[in-house]
């Protein structure tokens, strides 16, 4: 494998492919100098947000992800492992979330708070990565349907100092609102609109605290 890939890899991500699209120097640059951490408001604002909506998801082990895959259960997953091979490359991500049903995959979603109105060229890519994981993992993804949640920006601009602070707030502020279930609520609804009227792409505008728009495309 490391004769595939520079840098002595041995896998990719999905998040690094689709930043190619964005700037291949970025990438460069991350990759030689690891050791250089870039402070951004924006990028620990994304992280607590992640963490808040994760943190509702209650725990669950290896072995009852695979019994309610065996069994046909349903189950939706905060951040679970999926990985594959693409040409020879080994392939590993986590996506924010994961819905199936036994060995029927349904919902890959991405969530974003970079704060645009629609999803950037990366954004799709990394989200279709993710779907074409789920099928090297033996999902079938006939009826799978990834999208992008977009979050809007915090009303204001953080330092870095606030970010802790922030965290804390949207955790709890997350928690109590039940937003991870409303977005799987409403994002559910749509892919069942999207896949009876066989539409490519759909979008979605939430009323919730936290309204996010949904760009669909059928794996």
């Amino acid at each position: 494998m490391s004769e595939k890939l520079r840098y002595e890899l041995t896998q990719l991500w999905p998040s690094e492919i689709a930043d190619q699209l964005y700037c291949e120097y970025k990438v460069h640059l991350r990759r030689t100098h690891p050791e250089v951490r870039v402070e951004s408001a924006a990028l620990d604002w994304g992280e607590a947000n992640h963490a808040a909506l994760a943190a509702q998801a209650a725990p669950v082990s290896a072995e009852e992800v695979e019994r309610a895959i065996a069994e046909g259960k349903k189950l939706a997953l905060c951040e679970w492992t999926l990985e594959g091979t693409f040409r020879g490359v080994a392939l590993r991500g986590r996506p924010d979330f994961f819905a199936f049903e036994g060995r029927r995959a349904q919902l890959v979603l991405d969530f974003k708070f970079s704060g645009g109105d629609r999803p950037y060229r990366s954004q799709e890519v990394q989200a279709s990565v993710y779907a074409f994981l789920a099928g090297e993992m033996g999902f079938d993804t006939s009826e799978l349907c990834y999208g992008i949640v977009l979050f809007p920006p915090h009303a204001r601009r953080l330092g870095p100092g606030d970010a802790a602070r922030a965290k804390e707030d949207r955790l709890r502020s997350l928690q109590a609102d039940g937003t991870l279930a409303d977005i799987y609520d409403r994002c559910a609804e749509a892919r069942q609109r999207l896949l009876a009227r066989r539409y490519r792409k759909q979008s979605v505008d939430g009323s919730h605290s936290c309204p996010f728009v949904a760009n669909w495309q059928k794996q």
